[in-house]
């Protein structure tokens, strides 16, 4: 049993964002009945989903490890969110820029994920 969680494993990372990303979206449309609540709540909480598919999918890609280069570029990201939020407003809210950065993620990561899946469906009918 367990040896066929492992084998399968990888296809489950790999689809369960986009279920993931429908139930929740689902999910929420239902309970509150406000589509773009349901829009921001999926796109804050699938965000997370979607960047440790692609760092999955990045890792079995590339022959080195990818996770602290990833990392990095999110807490940059967080830096410039925060800068700017001080210059801007002169007052600076973690929440504020948390969220902004799960929005950014889920943008960036989407975009990594259809690449990527793409790329796993070309390398392996090729």
């Amino acid at each position: 049993m367990l040896d066929k969680l492992v084998h399968y494993l990888p296809v489950i990372i790999i689809v369960s964002p986009i279920v993931f990303t429908i139930i929740l979206y689902q999910g929420n449309k239902l309970l509150y009945k406000h589509r773009w609540r349901a829009i921001h709540f999926m796109v804050q909480i699938s965000a997370y989903i979607y960047l440790f598919a692609v760092t999955y999918m990045l890792e079995r890609l590339v022959p080195f490890t990818i996770t602290g280069y990833i990392v990095i570029v999110i807490l940059v990201v967080l830096a410039i969110l925060l800068i700017r939020q001080w210059k801007k407003d002169t007052e600076v809210v973690l929440s504020k820029a948390l969220r902004m950065l799960s929005r950014i993620l889920f943008l960036l990561c989407f975009v990594l994920y259809i690449v990527l899946v793409v790329v796993e469906f070309v390398r392996l009918f090729s």
